[in-house]
């Protein structure tokens, strides 16, 4: 395996008169931007990140639209290469002549930051190998409308957490950075420490899990601070395309309704599970991972326990017309995918609420709450 590619941004320039346009997602390398000089492009982006990381920054190009990438490239200069520190207006200048041959109609590239994490994981995630392969995301007949159409997706292969990042690895994450006590790291709130439902609490200048909560996923954990987790572990938040592949059982799949089984409360705790010899607060609470039984795949518990979060931001227009070959979501938004079902979902409703692989749910990014988490994915090695 390879360190993560965990942030990608895509510009594209029309090379007729050297007119740009750009395109920036809103992850790890924001605000790409590039002029002329002479008979090269200037390319100038900010690499946002942990200060205490390096990064590898790869720029590639596509004259197909995104068919085929080469790279990465050799005539470029600047800001590029190993040992790239987080920092605003980057520049690195691209010899495009010497680079292509020739000035194609249309060019487009994308810029890559590799974590290159130095520090050493003790409890580091345990991750499944997902074969890529073709897939119909989304949900045909019953389902919500922001599951529709079911559309085919094309996916590369990928490996993804067995379960849900739990206190104790989430707990050695914030120990590792040094993230203050009240939960905040460089100004962002990394876990809701105060709220009544978290499971982790600072004492001796440490973050540790309350007693029994080892190995329950960490909760109260937004967007940012899921993805900042990933990205110091060597990985990223799954795609929202990769979830739901995963959580079918992707190329093993046996089309089940939930994750595994058609027999929710074999594969998650969900509260159609209530009755008097089970108490609220234990269907409510997320449960010690891996207890339900795992889908084709071997993943535990991607139907109930937590919610998890994507790297999408959610957007259902844009769901309907994604594009084929691993969808990354829409370039910006206002919330952020969350998939899984938790175990309070439901409530009143039928047991098929919430649950289906194919169900979404859509957060702020900001929001911390007791029953989301995430896992991770880690890329393959090419």
């Amino acid at each position: 395996m390879k360190p993560n590619i965990f942030s990608t941004s895509t510009s594209t320039l029309a090379l007729t008169l050297i007119l740009f346009s750009s395109l920036a997602t809103a992850q790890q390398v924001n605000n790409i931007d590039f002029t002329q000089e002479g008979k090269t492009i200037k390319i100038t982006y900010d690499l946002l990140g942990e200060s205490s990381q390096t990064y590898e920054v790869k720029i590639w190009y596509t004259t197909d639209g995104g068919k085929n990438w080469h790279g990465p490239l050799q005539y470029v200069s600047g800001d590029v290469g190993k040992n790239q520190k987080p920092g605003y207006g980057k520049a690195m200048v691209w010899d495009v002549l010497k680079e292509v041959g020739s000035l194609e109609s249309f060019i487009s590239f994308k810029i890559e930051a590799v974590s290159e994490n130095t520090h050493k994981i003790i409890n580091k995630p345990e991750v499944v190998f997902v074969k890529g392969g073709t897939f119909w995301m989304g949900r045909y007949k019953k389902g919500a409308k922001d599951e529709k159409p079911e559309h085919k997706v094309i996916l590369d292969d990928f490996y993804i957490g067995k379960y849900e990042i739990t206190n104790k690895q989430y707990c050695e994450f914030l120990n590792s950075i040094g993230c203050k006590s009240t939960g905040k790291f460089n100004g962002v709130k990394y876990i809701k420490i105060k709220d009544k439902h978290c499971q982790i609490y600072h004492r001796y200048n440490k973050f540790l899990p309350n007693s029994g909560t080892e190995n329950k996923p960490v909760v109260e954990v937004n967007w940012y601070a899921a993805k900042a987790y990933c990205e110091w572990a060597g990985g990223r938040l799954p795609t929202e395309a990769e979830w739901e592949y995963a959580s079918r059982g992707g190329n093993k799949s046996r089309g089940y309704i939930y994750s595994g089984s058609d027999y929710l409360n074999s594969v998650a705790w969900n509260y159609a599970q209530l009755d008097l010899t089970i108490k609220m607060s234990e269907i409510i609470n997320v449960h010690i991972v891996g207890e339900k039984s795992p889908n084709e795949l071997g993943l535990f518990d991607m139907t109930g326990n937590a919610l998890e979060w994507c790297s999408d931001w959610y957007d259902d227009k844009y769901y309907k017309k994604s594009p084929k070959k691993n969808p990354i979501g829409p370039f910006k938004g206002r919330q952020k995918v969350l998939r899984g079902g938790a175990s309070m979902l439901g409530t009143g409703l039928t047991t098929d609420f919430g649950y289906r692989t194919t169900n979404r749910y859509n957060r702020s990014p900001e929001d911390c709450d007791f029953n989301i988490g995430f896992r991770i994915v880690i890329d393959v090695k090419n």
